[in-house]
């Protein structure tokens, strides 16, 4: 009996040890394998990471286009005349536009893309000047249009600041194709506006406008949602 005894002791020590054995076998070969994947792996420092980063840089930011130069070849022998002969009576637009902005579009209006931006209108017409805010630099003057019944019809900014892109909206002959990027044609928007400030509205006397008729050219954008009527103007004469 006391041999049988013997041999089951013997025989839980050897279990235990198999056991352990096991055990160890096992976090050896999850340890090995861990190694192995984590040098398989490829460490990208931050140096590529900055290299990457430049050549963006590179393609956003270029100072080859020159948006002054390229308005002042256009302005007098495209923009000008292209206004002068394309430019529809604001009137005749408004009868439509405060009723229905889509159709006026569609039946007046110019945009490059077929769907998802507004219309711009080529626009001209001749009124009374009844307000205007001259302290802002982004200075406006408010208009009743011919035959005047003493309402605004339509505002017109004389800046210096001007706002918004409707002048470089309106050419059909200028699309978003024609430059490197957004930041390219956003650059021909401001040198557009600059150019009708230079040309028309710096010379135009703003402390006795009030109550004075006027001629105008220029292009408006339609804005979503209101009938609100921004013109910026292309010329502008004091009848």
């Amino acid at each position: 009996m006391q041999v049988i005894n013997e041999l089951m002791i013997r025989l839980r020590k050897t279990k235990r040890k198999s056991l352990k054995n096991t055990v160890l076998t096992i976090a050896i070969f999850c340890l090995s394998f861990l190694i192995l994947a984590s040098s398989s792996c490829t460490v990208v420092d931050n140096e590529e990471d900055e290299k990457d980063d430049s050549k963006l840089d590179i393609y956003f930011v270029d100072d080859t286009f020159k948006a002054e130069e390229y308005v002042s070849g256009i302005w007098d022998s495209k923009v000008v005349p292209y206004f002068q002969t394309e430019s529809i009576d604001l009137k005749k637009i408004l009868t439509v536009y405060e009723n229905d902005p889509e159709k006026a579009g569609i039946t007046y209006g110019y945009r490059e893309k077929t769907e998802g931006s507004p219309w711009t209108f080529k626009v001209k017409g001749t009124g009374t000047i009844i307000k205007a805010k001259t302290k802002s630099q982004a200075a406006v003057m408010e208009i009743d249009l011919e035959p005047m019944d003493g309402k605004k019809d339509a505002i017109i900014q004389i800046g210096p600041v001007i706002k918004g892109s409707s002048i470089r909206d309106a050419l059909d002959f200028v699309t978003f194709g024609m430059f490197t990027n957004q930041i390219e044609y956003a650059q021909l928007a401001n040198a557009l506006n600059r150019k009708a400030y230079d040309t028309e509205l710096s010379k135009f006397d703003r402390e006795t406008i009030v109550g004075k008729d006027i001629y105008f050219e220029g292009a408006f954008t339609q804005v979503p949602y209101s009938s609100k009527v921004l013109i910026t103007p292309v010329k502008l004469e004091v009848k």
